[in-house]
């Protein structure tokens, strides 16, 4: 993994149906099988950073996705290397696939 900055897609799985509440945005109604959570880390230690706060163990939730972990395992990331801010075109395309959903608006 690289420190530089980029954008990344982690790709959840879920095997139980749940409430997982989402600090200032409501409760989300988990349901059995996979989401994807795209974002962008721009900021100091780039991916690396990033990614391994949200792969890891949370005491502290800070962005959205965190409080989600806890309910879901990451079983991939997709990731580029790039200054360019990928993260709204992969989640309008992702948005695009067939069976494809947002459950909860302004999560992310």
């Amino acid at each position: 993994m690289t420190i530089k900055p980029g954008t990344y897609a982690l790709v959840l799985a879920s095997g139980t149906k749940g409430r997982v509440h989402v600090v200032r945005l409501g409760t989300l109604q988990l349901q059995p099988g996979f989401c994807v959570y795209v974002g962008s880390a721009h900021g100091p230690g780039g991916l690396r950073a990033r990614l391994a706060h949200h792969l890891g163990p949370s005491a502290r939730p800070h962005w959205h996705v965190d409080c989600l972990r806890a309910h879901a395992k990451a079983v991939e990331v997709w990731y580029r290397c790039e200054r360019v801010p990928w993260e709204h075109r992969w989640a309008y395309c992702l948005g695009l696939q067939r069976g494809a959903s947002i459950p909860l608006a302004g999560f992310g």
